[in-house]
């Protein structure tokens, strides 16, 4: 967006080649429900024509809350900024009519963003086991999955590294073995959910993800607590997870 500007700045002939670009993205995600699409396509409509910032702020925090934000909406909306890229990498980034205005798909990913920023704080509100997980998954550095699995997971000290180094405040961790477990079983649930929306590899791809996810947890568990309690309530809670 340009600095200079609170508008979104979006020309209505950029608009009506995303809206009809519809049908190429059915093609390319034949594999979900037509209705699902359809409703995306519609919720991007209405984000689309918002306007101000401030507007579609609003609207996204209120899709948020009504569940509007699914699967098929960030399909079509992923979708829709690849093609964006295409077409401005063809163009080379010239703008038609001169000036500065905001192309395509920095409008999109501006929406993207907002609207994945939105969904973490209400899932956050109702699971915070789905929101660390959530963090932790869109985090492609190992050494940030550790830090956040230890801030969440590790009790709360004060200078002090383990429970076996004595001394200092102890503080319970921010999860319980037995949060942490439950997030995961119902993310894995969630997950093996798009059977039929998705191929069986993706599937196992991203069941395979967490599982990872779940082997640094316990990690961090057994180096903070040893092979004591909390280690085994996530063992045995896992094992039909796997």
């Amino acid at each position: 967006m340009s600095s200079s500007s609170n508008r979104i700045l979006l020309s209505s002939h950029d608009l009506n080649h995303l809206l009809s670009s519809a049908p190429s993205v059915y093609s390319c995600l034949s594999n979900l429900r037509t209705q699902s699409l359809q409703s995306g396509v519609e919720t991007l409509r209405v984000l689309l024509s918002a306007g101000e910032v401030r507007s579609l702020d609003s609207s996204i925090s209120r899709m948020a809350r009504d569940g509007a934000l699914n699967e098929g909406f960030f399909h079509v909306l992923e979708a829709n900024i690849d093609e964006a890229l295409e077409e401005e990498g063809k163009l080379g980034g010239e703008v038609e009519g001169g000036g500065q205005v905001t192309t395509r798909s920095q409008v999109l990913t501006h929406i993207n963003t907002r609207c994945k920023e939105e969904l973490e704080k209400v899932v956050s509100q109702s699971s915070p086991s789905s929101a660390f997980l959530q963090r932790v998954l869109r985090s492609s550095s190992p050494s940030i999955r550790s830090n956040l699995i230890r801030d969440f997971l590790a009790p709360q000290t004060l200078g002090v590294s383990s429970l076996d180094d004595g001394g200092g405040n102890v503080l319970p961790p921010k999860l319980t073995s037995r949060e942490t477990v439950s997030g995961i079983k119902e993310l894995v649930v969630s997950i093996r959910s798009l059977a039929n929306a998705a191929s069986p590899e993706a599937v196992e791809s991203l069941v395979e993800e967490v599982r990872g996810v779940a082997i640094d947890c316990r990690k961090v568990l057994e180096e903070c607590y040893g092979r004591g309690e909390e280690v085994e309530i996530m063992e045995k809670g896992l094992m039909d997870v796997f």
